[in-house]
């Protein structure tokens, strides 16, 4: 308590009413798309997540006093996107973070194989979006934007280690549906959208 009331009486920012300072805090925090990077790591460990394309010292706010990390710790989640291709990159993403910054998490956009995978299988079996999205962990999501990689084809899958799909003659549109009625159906008041993209 005693430091708490120290930061407001050395801090004018602090001594501004909590609803602006919010308004001021999400201006500074918000706005971006974070790139999860995974890779493959030879440990008895597995994956490994990093994110790429961030700000240099983008959380540094977090630090400066107990009160800013008590209002700012939830705000990075809520107020900027997560871009995952990876299907093993979830997990070790949210790893790093409490359970309230994980369900804080709003808007998350995927990369997929012609609506069916995830797109940097590296090999293994590429699980499709539906089975290997942990839907549970992003209880606070209310965005979800699918890129969708394309060859040309709307049906055939070109992907040497795409197993599963067996070249599939669902087409691209019915893909999509059934994405988009899954998240639907596992999460509430969620929006999702498609973006077509040339591979």
């Amino acid at each position: 308590m005693a430091s708490t009331y120290t930061d407001k009486q050395s801090s004018p920012l602090l001594r501004v009413p909590a609803e602006i300072r919010i308004i001021i805090w999400t201006h500074v925090l918000g706005g971006e798309t974070f790139s999860i990077h995974c890779w493959r790591r030879y440990t008895p460990f597995g994956f490994a997540s990093r994110i790429i394309q961030k700000k240099r010292n983008f959380l540094a706010l977090l630090a400066t006093s107990r009160q800013v990390y008590s209002e700012t710790r939830l705000l990075p989640f809520q107020f900027n996107a997560f871009r995952f291709k990876h299907q093993s990159s979830f997990l070790s993403f949210l790893a790093h973070f409490a359970t309230d910054q994980q369900m804080a998490i709003r808007n998350v956009e995927l990369v997929t194989w012609m609506a069916r995978h995830m797109v940097d299988g590296e090999g293994w079996v590429l699980g499709r979006v539906e089975e290997c999205f942990p839907v549970t962990r992003f209880g606070g999501l209310r965005r979800v934007n699918v890129e969708v990689r394309m060859n040309g084809c709307e049906t055939d899958c070109v992907r040497g280690d795409c197993l599963g799909c067996g070249g599939s003659e669902v087409g691209v549109g019915e893909e999509e549906r059934r994405v988009r009625e899954w998240f639907e159906g596992k999460c509430e008041r969620v929006e999702v959208g498609f973006e077509r993209v040339m591979a």
